[in-house]
């Protein structure tokens, strides 16, 4: 193999192994530190990694889609370009889909997908490097049957054609269990009610099988890979002045097929992200009305809390950005309206000037609204000072039951003067829903 026949594909593949690498460390972190939730300082480190991760992905994703066109580079003859191909084709698909779901409000189960959509990826390039594989021994091959004289060369193509032949072996053996992970995957986003019944026979000794499954099929990936660039690179450095077999090949080179398919690709990628700002929020929003139902007559309808339970608010210490700790139990007496929300959520947003409103008038009436979002202190002054907001706020994370886990914002609670947490509201809310559940929380239980 001669230095300049593989240069471009050689590093393609190098992009793609660290942007998958990465963006599976990524996947495995979220995964690892969630298991240890109840400590507040990986708690927040899983934060911090969750607030970089969709600004990090994007890029990874490009970088993988770099290297998967850099690959395309390789001579016709390797057939190494329909698994390019066969990425770039599930990777526009993959990408553009949400954006139909979103703009047509198709059912949420069509982007149950999603999550396997990397696994998929990974599966199809180990494809690619088994067909580069296969192609490559054959050259080398081809070596042993042509050479005449010389023994030193003939025990050099033998070890390339052992190489080559392990190498291919691998990569077709992690090739068959990638295809099982990702059957077992897509079964169960197929059917959820069956992935329930399998977490629920182990409980979180499930997710621990996932993590450390992932964990050893990444490991695989990762060695196997290392070592067929470094065949790649101990062939070229052999073979560099002389080999007949790779003279005649052409060098590799990227086509103009390659180069539009992989934009489109790119462009794909680039839509669902501005899709996911601008409409993931309003479809996730009519997903949770059409799921819990509506109720009263206000604008855009809102979600019924008629199956909610009242119980007693847990002892709770907040420290706002500005002002004094809030203990929760010292402000019994008072109808306090706890807003989970975020800077980057757009219902949030739309119903922080209802919840200053709500301040406002409360004010005199024994009325207390506090806002918690898991950002940092210097966002949340930062949205407060340019939105006008007088209420505290809070930045934090890691409270106790039922704050702990709140799985989508905005998520409302009012709690009544006794200390009895009377509604949770799901969503975003008018001034006038506000208004009702601070009053229906002013009156004792069971009027």
């Amino acid at each position: 193999m001669q230095q300049q026949s593989l240069s471009l594909t050689r590093r393609g593949i190098t992009i793609f192994h660290w942007g998958l690498e990465i963006f599976a460390v990524l996947i495995l972190l979220n995964i690892g530190f969630s298991f240890f939730m109840q400590y507040p300082s990986l708690l927040q480190i899983l934060i911090a990694i969750q607030r970089v991760s969709p600004f990090v992905e994007p890029v990874l994703q490009l970088a993988m889609l770099l290297g998967v066109l850099l690959t395309c580079a390789a001579p016709a003859e390797s057939g190494t370009r329909k698994w390019a191909y066969s990425i770039f084709v599930f990777g526009i698909f993959a990408w553009l889909l949400p954006v139909v779901v979103y703009a047509m409000q198709l059912p949420m189960s069509w982007l149950s997908f999603r999550s396997a959509t990397i696994l998929i990826q990974a599966l199809l390039f180990v494809g690619l490097l088994q067909q580069l594989a296969s192609w490559i021994k054959g050259i080398e091959t081809s070596d042993i049957a042509n050479t005449g004289v010389g023994v030193s060369t003939s025990v050099i193509d033998r070890e390339d054609v052992k190489t080559w032949t392990d190498l291919e072996s691998r990569f077709e053996n992690l090739f068959r269990i990638g295809c099982i992970v990702v059957g077992a995957a897509v079964l169960f986003l197929m059917y959820p009610g069956l992935a329930i019944q399998v977490a629920m026979l182990g409980a979180g000794l499930t997710v621990i099988v996932v993590f450390f499954m992932l964990l050893l099929l990444l490991a695989m990936f990762s060695r196997n890979v290392y070592r067929f660039e470094k065949a790649m690179r101990i062939s070229s450095a052999r073979t560099e002045s002389d080999d007949p077999s790779w003279s005649g090949l052409p060098s590799d080179r990227l086509v103009p097929a390659s180069i539009l398919l992989g934009a489109l690709a790119a462009l794909a990628l680039g839509i669902e992200k501005v899709a996911n700002y601008t409409l993931a929020p309003k479809y996730f929003m009519k997903e949770i009305e059409r799921t819990f139902g509506k109720a009263g007559p206000f604008p855009g309808g809102n979600i019924s809390e008629s199956a909610f339970t009242p119980s007693p608010a847990p002892a709770m210490s907040m420290k706002p950005i500005d002002g004094e700790p809030l203990e929760l139990k010292d402000l019994q007496g008072k109808v306090v309206v706890l807003n989970f929300w975020a800077t980057w959520c757009g219902p949030c947003v739309k119903e922080i000037p209802d919840l200053i409103k709500l301040a406002e008038q409360g004010q005199d009436q024994g009325v207390i609204v506090i806002g918690i979002s898991d950002e940092d202190e210097t966002t949340i002054r930062n949205f407060s000072e340019k939105r006008g907001v007088k209420y505290p706020m809070v930045s934090g994370a890691g409270w106790p039951a039922p704050f702990q886990q709140i799985n989508a914002v905005p998520t409302t609670f009012v709690i009544d003067r006794d200390g009895m947490i009377r509604s949770k509201l799901i969503g975003s809310r008018s001034l006038e829903v506000f208004r009702a559940e601070v009053e229906k929380a002013k009156k004792p239980l069971g009027q």
